[in-house]
């Protein structure tokens, strides 16, 4: 039997003022159910097929509050992730073609729900994700800004301080605040297509870095890991 194919539905309460963003089901995303592991290229791809593939299968679980936890499958990560791509895009937009070199952009947060899906987000649209400690200094963001070439930071509201101060530093570094789940986490109810670089060459893709990772332990600015 074939992998149920989905897609969000649109968000009720969606402002007028947003853009739209209605996924249909297309010729690709049918053929995509069907690939092999061996065909996948990006860790998009990856997030896709698993979600075509096993819709209902529980992934990741996160706290509702004390020991009260949600599950989520892989259907509703994908998804998720979908729905905050599109917001980002708005200031952070997809690439055009693999032509054009990966931007870096910085997380810094606490690691929680709406981390992850950002991290999936960006992804979507084809950008390199630069994981922050939120342990070290300003001047350690800044180097790690500045050795990676990061154009962006998208930050939480207990770290805004600390990515403002940064901004401050580096005056064209450009500041976002991080999704809120409220643009995400609701009903899907139809069925389509959650991918968003099919202008990208895959086989061009893996030469790329997708995440970049600050782990030296301490605050200071090396090393970091690709």
């Amino acid at each position: 039997m074939p992998a149920t194919i989905y897609v969000p539905s649109s968000r009720p309460d969606t402002p007028s003022n947003a853009p739209g963003h209605i996924l249909t089901q297309s010729s690709s995303t049918a053929t995509n159910a069907f690939k092999s592991d061996s065909t996948l290229r990006t860790v998009d791809a990856l997030v896709r097929q698993r979600a075509i593939s096993y819709p209902e299968d529980h992934i990741v679980s996160y706290p509702r509050s004390g020991i009260d936890f949600i599950d989520y499958n892989l259907r509703e990560l994908d998804v998720f992730a979908w729905r905050a791509a599109n917001r980002y895009a708005q200031y952070v937009p997809a690439r055009k073609s693999s032509q054009e070199k990966p931007r870096v952009v910085a997380l810094l947060g606490l690691s929680n729900f709406e981390y992850l899906i950002t991290l999936l987000a960006l992804t979507k649209l084809g950008h390199t994700v630069l994981l922050v400690s939120t342990r070290i200094t300003v001047e350690a963001v800044e180097s790690l800004i500045n050795a990676t070439s990061a154009a962006t930071i998208i930050a939480d509201k207990r770290h805004s301080n600390t990515a403002k101060a940064v901004q401050g530093l580096v005056p064209s570094l450009q500041l976002l605040d991080i999704v809120d789940r409220a643009v995400f986490e609701y009903s899907i109810e139809a069925h389509g297509d959650t991918q968003l670089d099919t202008q990208l060459d895959a086989e061009i893709e893996t030469q790329n870095i997708a995440f970049i990772i600050h782990s030296s332990g301490k605050p200071s600015t090396e090393p970091y890991f690709d």
